[in-house]
C-alpha cells in the first residue's frame, strides 16, 4: 500500500518542506518528522497517532519513478503520470504486515491529505487502485471519509466490470485483506451489481471485514466463494 505524489522537475520537495508542513496546524491528522539521516538523503519517517511511514524520492535524491495508473479522477483525459516524477508514502517496514489493518490505512489517508498541501504537487497516486487523483479532490475524499462520511468509491476504491454479469472492487483488500467479487444470473444486472458492491465496500470500511460476514445482511446476497491464500477474493452471487 501507498501513495505516490507527482511533480514535474525540479519542483520535488526536500526535506525541509515536509518539516514546515508538519509544523503547521494540523487539518485532520498531524504528523511529525521522527528519523531523518544524517546527511542529506530522499527519505523521512513520519510519526502520527504512534504510527510511522516512510517518505522516499525527496530532493535532492532521485525521484521516485510514477507507479503504475489504469484511470483518472478529477484530471484532464490526457494526463500523463509517466512524465513526472514523485515522491512516494508508505507504512515503514515493521509495520508493512499490518497494512491491511483500517487504523493504519486511516492514518496514513489522513498523512497524504496532509501532504496534498505541499506546493506544485500535480497529482496523487493511490497505488491499491491504480487511480490518479487531483490533489485537492483526494484530500477532500480522504478527510470527508475519516470524519464520518460514506467511503469514496471511485478513488480510493473501484468498481471494475469483469465481464457481463460479474463486478469486482480493486483496492478494498488494503482495507480488508481481500477484494470482493459480486456475479448475477442475470443478463443485465450491472448497474445494481455496482449498486450492491459499493454498499459492501462502505460496509466493509466502516466496520471492517469480519470471518462472520455479518456485513452482508439485508443485501440479498450469498457467499459462493471464500478468499484463500494466493485468491484473496471473496465471491458473492446475488440472490434471485
Amino acid at each position: 500500500m501507498a501513495a505516490s505524489f507527482l511533480f514535474t522537475d525540479g519542483q520535488r520537495p526536500a526535506a525541509d518542506a515536509i518539516r514546515s508542513l508538519s509544523h503547521l496546524p494540523a487539518g485532520l491528522f498531524g504528523f511529525s518528522v521522527s528519523a531523518l539521516p544524517e546527511e542529506p538523503d530522499h527519505w523521512l519517517e513520519l510519526l502520527s497517532l504512534g504510527l510511522t511511514f516512510d517518505l522516499e524520492g525527496l530532493a535532492p535524491g532521485e525521484a521516485v519513478l510514477p507507479p503504475q495508473c489504469e484511470r483518472l479522477l478529477g484530471l484532464a483525459d490526457d494526463f500523463d503520470p509517466s512524465i513526472y516524477g514523485a515522491i512516494r508514502l508508505q507504512p515503514a517496514s515493521h509495520i508493512r504486515a499490518g497494512r491491511a489493518l483500517l487504523p493504519i490505512v486511516r492514518v496514513m489517508i489522513g498523512i497524504a491529505a496532509e501532504l496534498t498541501r505541499l506546493d506544485n504537487v500535480k497529482a496523487v497516486i493511490w497505488e491499491p487502485s491504480a487511480c490518479a487523483i487531483r490533489p485537492q479532490s483526494f484530500s477532500s475524499l480522504g478527510k470527508s471519509w475519516l470524519k464520518g462520511s460514506a467511503f469514496p468509491v471511485g478513488g480510493l476504491i473501484v468498481i471494475e466490470t469483469i465481464d457481463g454479469n460479474r463486478v469486482r472492487s480493486k483496492g478494498l483488500r488494503w482495507f480488508a485483506g481481500h477484494e470482493v467479487e459480486i456475479a448475477s444470473s442475470k443478463a443485465g444486472d450491472l448497474p445494481v451489481l455496482s449498486r450492491l458492491l459499493g454498499k459492501v465496500i462502505e460496509r466493509i470500511t466502516e466496520q471492517g471485514a469480519a470471518p462472520s460476514l455479518g456485513f452482508l445482511a439485508g443485501l440479498e446476497l450469498e457467499a459462493i466463494g471464500l478468499p484463500v491464500p494466493g485468491s484473496p477474493i471473496l465471491r458473492l452471487s446475488k440472490s434471485a
